[in-house]
């Protein structure tokens, strides 16, 4: 499942465990090739707190997701 690894990555960016993130980031984009910061902005409509995304994507900036 995608998403619980992109969390999983979003939490150990957030922790600056870079390292970590990364690798979890490439699992994610091995289950599905198109994820991207871009992605989750378009069609994570169900989060009704913008800043609660802004979060989120931040913690993907940090494990490297692409744009």
């Amino acid at each position: 499942q995608h998403w619980a690894h992109a969390t999983l990555s979003v939490v150990l960016g957030h922790l600056d465990k870079v390292g970590e993130a990364m690798a979890v980031k490439d699992q994610v984009l091995h289950l599905k090739p198109d994820f991207s910061i871009g992605f989750v902005e378009r069609f994570v409509y169900y989060n009704k707190c913008p800043s609660d995304l802004q979060i989120y994507m931040d913690g993907m900036r940090k494990a490297g997701f692409p744009a």
